[in-house]
């Protein structure tokens, strides 16, 4: 299945990509496996489709966690926590425990965003 329709990986995502790959058809109709470009903000999800870690940039078709990046690839924070991919809610969070991340996802028709937890709550923050 086709889940962006170009040939091209330069087709505007919207929200983080949930992986670094996509499927398109070449000019004889063959199915083909195409690499994001290097750079494109991305979510790692599982076989079921729920994210886990946070998010990155597509490298050589794997989603690399922005606090991996942040050393040898200045402005990654930036690109990756962009405005445009600000549209959760602010997230609850009541129960004692740390959070391992101040960012938490949602999928809103059909595409991946960051939100924030309320100020509240506890997480530890990346240096």
């Amino acid at each position: 299945m086709t889940t962006r329709a170009s040939l091209s990986s330069r087709v505007p995502l919207r929200g983080y990509a949930p992986s670094c790959h996509y499927t398109c058809r070449d000019r004889l109709g063959q199915r083909k496996r195409k690499n994001y470009f290097y750079g494109t903000p991305c979510l790692n999800t599982d076989k079921l489709g729920n994210p886990f870690g946070t998010a990155g940039i597509c490298k050589n078709g794997r989603c690399i966690e922005h606090d991996d990046l942040e050393v040898a690839h200045t402005g990654a924070t930036r690109k990756v926590f962009s405005s445009k991919y600000h549209k959760c809610q602010l997230k609850q969070h009541l129960t004692k425990n740390i959070l391992s991340d101040c960012l938490h996802y949602c999928r809103r028709s059909g595409a991946w965003y960051y939100g924030l937890y309320k100020d509240y709550s506890i997480c530890q923050v990346s240096v």
